[in-house]
């Protein structure tokens, strides 16, 4: 969790009050009668983005010429990848290709989430 705050630069200090916040949000869900969901709090969503970016930076592999990857087990997700902004996006493969090839630019300049949104 402290990790997750650090994304948001939530002092040691304040770390209690951030926690009540958060609780306090799932809390008003529950009052109405709602399923907790965590896209709904923008602080929240930012640091998870964050920090899942600083944890999976090192261990994707894309490189900026798609095909040039041999690694089967590579090839596979990045095939999966393609085929899910095929079918759920509309993307054709050229351009399916040309956003993996931007978001591998990305992660090879390790690039934060905010700057990657806005470059999209």
């Amino acid at each position: 969790m402290r990790a997750i705050e650090d994304k948001l630069a939530v002092p040691e200090a304040r770390k209690d009050d951030f926690r009540a916040e958060l609780l306090a949000f799932v809390a008003q869900a529950h009052r109405e009668g709602r399923t907790f969901e965590w896209r709904e709090n923008k602080r929240l969503v930012t640091a998870l983005e964050e920090k899942l970016f600083e944890d999976r930076r090192d261990s994707i592999q894309l490189t900026s010429e798609l095909s040039s990857v041999v690694d089967p087990d590579t090839r596979a997700k990045i095939d999966v990848l393609r085929d899910r902004l095929m079918r759920l996006y509309g993307y054709d493969q050229v351009a399916a290709d040309e956003v993996l090839a931007h978001v591998a630019g990305l992660f090879a300049r390790g690039a934060p989430v905010e700057a990657a949104k806005e470059a999209a």
